[in-house]
């Protein structure tokens, strides 16, 4: 099963960083500020935004799906780590 979570080098998480500003930018990562499409928030259960999700745990970097703001916040970093396909 593929995760929908991927590490990836340091400079791909900056580069996302600095091309808008953020939807949200939390301790462990952020929300690239530009919407990628809108759905139904798993959290919320309102009609939301999606964002491409980035996250910066531990010093390893992971680019993930488009979630809304409420799904980002919920996220569980230990998770990430654990279910992200690591850099080959």
């Amino acid at each position: 099963m593929e995760t929908e979570w991927k590490e990836v080098v340091e400079e791909r998480y900056d580069d996302q960083l600095g091309v808008v500003p953020p939807a949200i930018y939390l301790n462990h990562g952020f929300l690239v500020g530009e919407p990628t499409s809108s759905r139904l928030c798993t959290r919320s259960k309102k009609y939301c935004p999606t964002f491409r999700a980035f996250m910066n745990i531990n010093g390893r970097f992971y680019e993930g799906p488009a979630l809304t703001v409420p799904e980002f916040r919920a996220l569980v970093c230990a998770d990430v780590e654990r279910e992200a396909t690591p850099l080959d």
